[in-house]
């Protein structure tokens, strides 16, 4: 196990295999090791990093989230990158991890090379996302699947854990509402948009992932027909192919010059 300090917190971090950084980001209320299979499959080609967002997994509890959690969470992969030396890499993102890369790509340009963006809802919250996603956990913490998930993502404490991501994710919704600070069209690198049509907290993934792809100037939509939500697990042979193709034709491309 590693950590860095960020405010004088312990983050927990991991890393497997060498070559060019993959960094995973996991979404709410889940962890690193959500990602575990997949991050030994990347390791093959990738020096894959996974973190555990400050007060999630691993990594140390906060007693207050940042209401604007998806921008701060940015800074906060920043900071590992860093730590780790590295300034460039590509990143991946499922959930809110998808919103925390894409703002790392908005505020930091020149370290990201290129970015996958799965099952995320745009660029602001919605009322009838946050009443469902809040519906749907209220029901969960009193199943045994739910349950299960959660202690595994984050241990013992994992009730807190949720209680405290699903307050953050209503006062976002009811303050801030925005997920990003810049517009969404200044992001400069490759972006790839996977989600599912079936997913269960986008009301209408297509149109909105339509929309993006028109605004972000080199991006590219996948959308799975029977995919659910997050669309890289509940597809994850299918995306793991896709997105190693598409990381392999962006590296192909800088290699070529034509990025």
């Amino acid at each position: 196990m590693a950590y860095f300090k960020y405010e004088n917190k312990n983050v927990y971090f991991n890393t497997y295999g060498n070559g060019e950084a993959l960094i995973m980001i996991h979404g709410n209320s889940s962890s690193s090791k959500i990602f575990f299979k997949m991050a030994k499959i990347f390791s093959q080609k990738y020096k894959v990093v996974l973190i555990d967002l400050p007060g999630y997994g691993r990594s140390e509890r906060v007693e207050n989230l940042p209401i604007d959690f998806w921008y701060e969470n940015a800074f906060v992969v920043v900071e590992l990158m860093r730590v780790l030396g590295l300034t460039q890499a590509y990143i991946l993102g499922s959930g809110g991890g998808a919103i925390v890369a894409l703002n790392i790509a908005l505020e930091f340009p020149d370290m990201v090379l290129g970015l996958v963006a799965d099952s995320f809802e745009g660029e602001n919250s919605t009322e009838w996302s946050v009443r469902k996603l809040e519906s749907d956990r209220k029901k969960m913490m009193k199943m045994l699947p739910g349950r299960v998930f959660w202690k595994m993502m984050n241990g013992r404490d994992w009730k807190a854990v949720v209680e405290q991501d699903t307050r953050i994710i209503k006062e976002h919704h009811e303050k801030i509402k925005r997920y990003f600070h810049r517009e969404i069209g200044e992001i400069g690198c490759p972006v790839l948009l996977i989600g599912g049509l079936k997913d269960r907290y986008i009301k209408d993934i297509k149109s909105t992932y339509e929309e993006l792809e028109k605004r972000i100037f080199n991006s590219e939509v996948v959308l799975f027909e029977n995919g659910r939500h997050p669309a890289i697990f509940y597809c994850a042979k299918d995306s793991v192919d896709i997105i190693m193709e598409y990381l392999q034709k962006q590296i192909k491309s800088r290699a070529n010059g034509s990025i």
